[in-house]
């Protein structure tokens, strides 16, 4: 059915006493003829978009809020929709930026780089994610990294590999030092992605010996002083050398390491976690995957057992379970949400799944952050 403009009211209708920590909120879906948003000072946010179909209604509203739709009242005549959403937009820690997390100069947009003991912290007492990739390369130092909730030794000579979207926080010793290598996503559009050390599901560290690291140094050494000088043409030489640095990463990376990833399936899989990173809330099944793969189930399983020692399920159960913790800990959402928010339709279910894989209830895991 074609339909002209709707019109999209928000209002929190919370209990009292609230039952939840989070509001109920109500979207009222009406015919108008602008297109327009507005926060108001009584609470309501009034959003007009043109819609062209019923069914690009939920599509709308899921592409503007992280949350499930759920229709509660009657579509009379399609003239008003009633949807309640419980929602968490505002409790939702923020994802810090690579501007916030530093001060990218404006001939390099989209990169920095510095010193940790000039720009970092010793102590990141809570976890949080980025926007950006971060290589967080440690000279001398000693703590803990956890990140997506694995807990992993700093030491002399490690590199830490962040992609965008992981949690992590760590508690160093004040002398640590080393480099944060910090881009965004547009800075090099190709590689990263490209890059075993990026994907959620590896080893997200690598322990180089001196020689190594020595010639890592000097090229971070090379782009802060190109970084700092801002001389012509900065920005061409930073993305070419950084382009070198990352392939040395990799070439190390897979000499620690030969199982990680042979070249001919290499593309396959990166392709297979990078989809699962893009649509793990929207789909848990192999063949949702393998069909985007251009190749079966069956082979995508074979593939995924060769090259990570895991099926095909295996990853996507393990991602999911990823999903979930970031969820408990990033977010104030309660069990119910995310249990929606991760395509489980029974929240008793997802506990249950949740147990089997972590030993804990998600109220446990929670809990003991």
């Amino acid at each position: 059915m074609q339909l002209s403009a709707f019109r999209f009211v928000a209002q929190n209708h919370a209990p009292s006493p609230p039952t939840t920590s989070n509001p109920i909120v109500v979207i009222t879906i009406a015919f108008t003829n602008t297109v327009h948003r507005n926060t108001h000072p009584n609470g309501f946010t009034t959003v007009g978009i043109l819609i062209q179909q019923a069914d690009t209604v939920l599509k709308f509203l899921n592409s503007q809020f992280p949350i499930m739709c759920r229709i509660a009242t009657n579509t009379r005549r399609i003239r008003q929709i009633f949807i309640i959403l419980s929602m968490t937009i505002a409790t939702q820690l923020p994802i810090i930026s690579i501007k916030e997390a530093s001060v990218p100069l404006n001939n390099v947009p989209g990169f920095s780089i510095g010193r940790h003991e000039e720009m970092g912290k010793a102590f990141l007492p809570t976890a949080h994610k980025h926007d950006f990739y971060l290589i967080f390369v440690v000279d001398e130092g000693s703590g803990v990294h956890s990140i997506d909730f694995q807990r992993h030794a700093v030491r002399n000579r490690t590199v830490f590999f962040l992609a965008p979207g992981q949690a992590h926080q760590w508690k160093l010793h004040e002398s640590t030092s080393g480099f944060q290598v910090m881009f965004t996503a547009d800075y090099l559009p190709t590689l990263p992605a490209r890059l075993p050390f990026f994907i959620s599901s590896s080893k997200p560290y690598l322990t180089l010996s001196n020689t190594e690291f020595m010639v890592l140094k000097e090229e971070l050494t090379i782009i802060k002083d190109e970084f700092d000088n801002q001389d012509l043409f900065v920005n061409e030489v930073i993305r070419q050398r950084l382009h070198i640095v990352l392939t040395l990463l990799h070439r190390w990376y897979a000499k620690s390491d030969p199982l990680v990833f042979s070249e001919s399936s290499n593309r396959i899989i990166s392709r297979f976690f990078n989809l699962l990173e893009k649509h793990i809330q929207e789909d848990t099944s192999v063949a949702f995957y393998a069909k985007r793969l251009h190749v079966t189930a069956n082979y995508l399983n074979i593939i995924s057992r060769k090259e990570v020692g895991f099926s095909a399920g295996d990853c996507i159960r393990r991602r999911l379970l990823l999903e979930a913790k970031r969820l408990l800990a990033l977010t104030q959402k309660d069990v119910k949400e995310i249990s929606y928010d991760l395509g489980f339709q029974d929240a008793a279910y997802f506990s249950r799944f949740f147990k089997k894989h972590t030993g804990y209830t998600p109220k446990e895991f929670r809990a003991q952050l």
